[in-house]
């Protein structure tokens, strides 16, 4: 049999993990801004190159700017696009946005090396991710707290 002061003792630690989690849960996973190293073997140059480069959240204004240059960069019908394109001018236009300043060698890894340029940009989406949604990853069966709740007030005023 178990005794009630262990029951008690189980109860009390599964409140204890739930408290924790709820803390944890409220504190973002990631900063706004985080920098990164980034080391990329260039085969243009038989070198290996590194730059530090500075992953953030991007503003209103900068998505748009980069949404406007993803288009232009397609030049063609954005839906007609296959997924993979997409996403390369998306890569390229987030590069170009939030990094105006890179050196040389980053503008050619994003025009010719399209898997490096996309695994650049899964790296920015990502570091959004975990800034926005940190309980994202966290497992089987775990369901992530909604960021924003709507609830209705009260009941629509009929029209008579």
């Amino acid at each position: 049999m178990t005794s009630v002061t262990q029951k008690l003792s189980e109860f009390e630690a599964l409140k204890a993990q739930k408290d924790a989690a709820k803390q944890a849960a409220k504190k973002p996973a990631a900063t706004p801004t985080a920098n990164v190293k980034l080391v990329y073997q260039h085969p243009g140059l038989g070198e290996e190159v590194e730059t530090t480069l500075e992953l953030r959240i991007l503003t209103f204004d900068e998505s748009m700017r980069r949404d406007t240059l993803a288009g232009v960069l397609a030049n063609a019908n954005w839906d007609l696009l296959p997924p993979e394109a997409q996403t390369r001018c998306l890569a390229i236009a987030t590069a170009q946005v939030m990094w105006p300043k890179a050196p040389e060698w980053f503008t050619w890894l994003l025009e010719y090396d399209t898997r490096a340029a996309i695994e650049l940009y899964r790296a920015v989406e990502a570091h959004r991710d975990a800034y926005f949604r940190p309980d994202v990853g966290e497992g089987e069966g775990v369901a992530p707290a909604p960021r924003l709740v709507l609830t209705p007030l009260g009941a629509p005023k009929s029209a008579t």
